[in-house]
């Protein structure tokens, strides 16, 4: 089953919302750091040892060290930076592929038509024009920097949840060639040639420019060669 069948088929019969919210410890070891109260829609301070809901996200300032606790594991976290906290946890493959399938889902489209009166169907990739919108993302450069750092620190599970979050949330953000090209990196790094596939094809179906279809034309090719030999 491709991974867009296997969303739909998730999405639908076991919905996120549903899912039990489960806490997580952090510590606050210096500077400043908030976290969005998902019942106030506010952003608060965090203390300096406390637990939040793990479904929630966290904000945290320049030279600010927060901590994540699970259990035994120590996660450390990125400073100025703006991510999902139940991304910072180590994830399996099983896990990364469920997480992705949930914010697929995020990325179906509102109930809307076209201008030939047909409702729009499958996921939503924006309109070309992503660097002359990002002005309008809120905490862009912290969300960035976060996936930058995750990336860095090999957290690729991370920096690739947080990339998706970033492309669904704002779909403009898929016409930038350097976001596109880590997006199927990381999908690359995880194995998941499926999810490269499916998303090339999307995207391929779009109008394209010189800069946006060469990097989508390539990466659906390298996908049909794994996918062929297995």
């Amino acid at each position: 089953m491709r991974p867009l069948m296997m969303a739909l088929l998730i999405y639908f019969t076991v919905s996120p919302l549903g899912a039990q919210q489960q806490s997580l410890w952090v510590k606050l070891e210096r500077g400043e750091s908030l976290y969005l109260d998902p019942l106030a829609m506010q952003w608060v301070p965090i203390s300096a040892k406390q637990t939040l809901p793990s479904k929630t996200f966290v904000l945290t300032k320049e030279r600010t060290e927060l901590k994540l606790y699970k259990e035994t594991d120590v996660y450390n976290t990125p400073d100025h930076g703006y991510f999902f906290l139940e991304d910072v946890v180590l994830k399996s493959k099983n896990d990364l592929v469920g997480a992705l399938t949930q914010i697929e889902g995020e990325q179906l489209p509102s109930m809307k038509v076209d201008s030939g009166g047909k409702q729009s169907v499958g996921l939503t990739y924006g309109f070309p024009g992503a660097e002359k919108t990002s002005v309008n993302i809120p905490f862009f450069e912290e969300r960035l920097n976060a996936i930058r750092w995750f990336y860095n620190q090999k957290r690729y599970d991370a920096a690739l949840l947080s990339l998706k979050r970033l492309l669904t949330r704002f779909p403009n953000q898929y016409y930038s060639a350097s976001r596109l090209e880590m997006l199927f990196d990381l999908y690359e790094k995880a194995e998941l040639y499926g999810f490269i596939f499916d998303e090339t094809n999307r995207l391929m179906a779009l109008q394209k420019n010189d800069e946006f279809g060469p990097v989508i034309v390539r990466w659906n090719e390298v996908a049909k060669k794994y996918l062929l030999k297995r």
